[in-house]
């Protein structure tokens, strides 16, 4: 539930994923790559190499170098250097499923309200 609040605020800044990329542990097995993709009403697929900590590094890295030593027109995006370098696995890509999504939205609004009702409790 907390990965779902994180994203709503991400949301009420504007910045909305056409679809998630999920990695790690959780992206091998196909339940959690649906549940993932029922609680955020958003496709989910997962890159070839799915353990992508140090993947992750090696790209900001890759971005700060090229910007740092190329003129303003040949500057890159981490979304370019990620576009060329990360292979998604079209095999593993979930949708999500309409039933679920609202049984989801249920539990993550009772979620919040229970947050809500124990906030008193915190002081």
């Amino acid at each position: 539930m907390v990965l779902r609040y994180g994203a709503e605020g991400m949301e009420r800044n504007g910045l909305k994923p056409d679809e998630i990329r999920l990695v790690g542990g959780e992206a091998e097995s196909l339940v959690w790559r649906q549940v993932v993709a029922d609680i955020f009403n958003q496709p989910v697929v997962s890159p070839v190499t799915t353990e992508a900590g140090a993947l992750n590094a090696v790209f900001q890295a890759m971005w700060c170098y090229i910007n740092a030593t190329t003129n303003n027109s040949d500057k890159t995006s981490l979304i370019a250097i990620c576009n060329q370098h990360v292979k998604l696995d079209k095999s593993s890509r979930c949708e999500p499923q309409p039933d679920m999504v609202l049984v989801y939205r249920k539990i993550y609004h009772r979620y919040l309200q229970l947050e809500e009702q124990l906030k008193p409790l915190n002081r």
